[in-house]
């Protein structure tokens, strides 16, 4: 009958290779489903190795990997890619869709100085024990709220903020000063041109079908016709203005970085 477990072997806990024996004459001329797992709850790693199969019913070199948890992780990672907190999104990255192509990113090596010595010198003077965390939420609410998220709180024009001081100072100052540096693929500024003459840019929240849907640094999401767009670009820019070093002085900077790192927030 259907869904009935005919046999079972349980693979060998070392390296040495282990016969197994099955008699399946009662189940000849019945159809049949061969199923591999390690059975291993362990967080450590885990291989099988299965070298041929006799009677030749089958051929190990057809044998291929159950997909049905990578699908529904892509599912997931697509759907999640902007309200997941920062460390599921990182956990879930690689099973995203590939990113639209884009050229490289180009700086001069002018900006690259001022802003890696931008970037070293609130560093340098960083200390979260200084940091007011109240006036840094404040400065969220200001500065970032109305495109990020955290606790529930804020808008969704780019991802989702819970979790991300985990990432540490050094990743923060990055993103924070320098926000085209280590910008997701998947975040890239698309421009579209229609045919018409007129233009969306934002962000490729999905393409599905023949609708392509981009999200603008308002928030509103323009769903386009692939058959009304005459040209397509995208470029490795964040939506994110590169100006906060400007409109954050060291010591704003200092009490929003300090809000934003887990251990400050914690001693709130």
């Amino acid at each position: 009958k259907t869904g009935e477990e005919m046999q079972r072997a349980y693979p060998p806990r070392n390296d040495v290779c282990q016969k197994v024996t099955w008699k399946l004459a009662a189940h000849a001329s019945r159809d049949v489903r061969l199923e591999i797992v390690d059975g291993d709850k362990g967080g450590s790693y885990a291989w099988l190795g299965v070298t041929r199969i006799e009677p030749a019913v089958v051929s190990v070199d057809d044998f291929k990997p159950d997909d049905s948890s990578g699908q529904s992780l892509s599912f997931l990672a697509d759907l999640l890619k902007i309200s997941a907190p920062a460390d599921l999104r990182d956990q879930l990255r690689p099973f995203l869709p590939p990113a639209p192509p884009a050229p490289p990113r180009v700086i001069s090596e002018t900006d690259r100085k001022r802003l890696d010595e931008l970037i070293a010198s609130r560093l340098a003077t960083f200390d979260p024990a200084k940091a007011d965390v109240d006036r840094g939420a404040r400065l969220f609410q200001t500065h970032c709220s109305g495109c990020h998220q955290i606790g529930g709180e804020g808008g969704l024009v780019g991802p989702q903020l819970d979790g991300i001081g985990n990432r540490g100072a050094d990743r923060l100052a990055e993103d924070i000063l320098d926000p085209n540096r280590n910008i997701d693929a998947h975040f890239y500024l698309t421009t579209v041109t229609l045919k018409d003459g007129a233009s969306a840019s934002g962000y490729l929240q999905a393409e599905r079908g023949e609708v392509v849907e981009l999200i603008d640094p308002t928030g509103q999401i323009h769903r386009i016709s692939k058959s009304r767009i005459e040209t397509r670009e995208t470029i490795p820019v964040s939506l994110m203005p590169a100006t906060f070093g400007e409109a954050l002085n060291e010591e704003a900077f200092r009490d929003l970085l300090g809000w934003l790192m887990p251990t400050s927030r914690q001693n709130r």
